[in-house]
């Protein structure tokens, strides 16, 4: 029988906390239509990244399909879950949306 692997948590620090928060968030394309595809995927996957480095959330790994957006990420835990997905959402839409029209 093989040995058990140990899972090695890597934990993080802020200034008086240590903490192991990891959060799997995923977005869906309105109508599940196939439009993360070319050019929109990267731009997709630039937009996420500016987001997140914007709220300090680490992306640990993130997954593009046709239609969804998997994110798994370090939060802090001062900020909310549903706040900040929320906030990523509103962020995101804008840059998109003001990318589209210039």
């Amino acid at each position: 029988m093989a040995p058990l692997k140990r899972m090695i948590m890597h934990f993080d620090r802020c200034k008086h906390r240590v903490f192991y928060h990891r959060s799997h968030l995923v977005w869906v394309t309105k109508y599940r239509l196939k439009a993360l595809v070319c050019d929109a995927r990267l731009r997709v996957q630039e937009i996420v990244r500016r987001v997140y480095g914007e709220n300090r959330v680490e992306i640990i790994k993130c997954v593009l399909c046709w239609d969804l957006v998997h994110v798994f990420g370090s939060i802090q835990p001062n900020l909310s879950v549903s706040d900040f997905n929320r906030n990523a959402k509103r962020c995101s839409s804008r840059k998109s949306e003001g990318s589209s029209r210039s």
